[in-house]
């Protein structure tokens, strides 16, 4: 059996990739109402460099101003700020593909759960309840003290069956 590949993350390549292409050609028609005139290709690439670990649509904005010589306005931070949210869409997609390949499963409704050490540090080692399952391999997990509908949603991969009380 091979191993599981890596959980892909917001700044995995696979979702830089995807907002990107979707982010480059609303730069490039921005572009065009300006002096300048960049290929779609060069506007990809200074997105690229631009978006690697930010969401933010303004500091967004001043690292193609600082990088790549943008005149940036209030239209082009409002097209970048899309980024976190398209990161975040891309995300959940390709976190649900990667559940589907990886074979990984869902712990049972209601069944108890050990958080593993890598997991925050709030609940790490901690015993808890699944309460609900989401289709990108998460679980969220309610903990003794939290109301009813409340938890910590935790990948299934950091949850193992949690030892039978005696």
């Amino acid at each position: 059996m091979s191993p599981i590949s890596p959980r892909p993350t917001r700044n995995s390549p696979e979702v830089l990739a995807s907002v990107v292409a979707h982010l480059a050609p609303r730069v490039k028609a921005w572009d065009e109402t300006t002096e300048s005139s960049s290929s779609l290709e060069s506007i990809a690439e200074e997105l690229a460099d631009a978006i690697d670990c930010q969401e933010d649509g303004y500091e967004i904005a001043r690292s193609l101003e600082q990088d790549a010589f943008y005149s940036p306005d209030a239209h082009l931070v409002e097209i970048l700020d899309d980024t976190g949210l398209l990161k975040y869409q891309f995300l959940k997609t390709l976190e649900t593909e990667w559940v589907k390949a990886s074979g990984i499963q869902a712990p049972a409704l209601g069944s108890r759960v050990l958080v593993s050490k890598d997991a925050p540090e709030s609940v790490r080692e901690s015993i808890g309840e699944v309460i609900k399952n989401h289709e990108d391999g998460k679980s969220t997990v309610r903990f003794n003290g939290q109301g009813e509908g409340c938890g910590y949603i935790i990948e299934w991969e950091r949850l193992a069956p949690a030892p039978q009380e005696s």
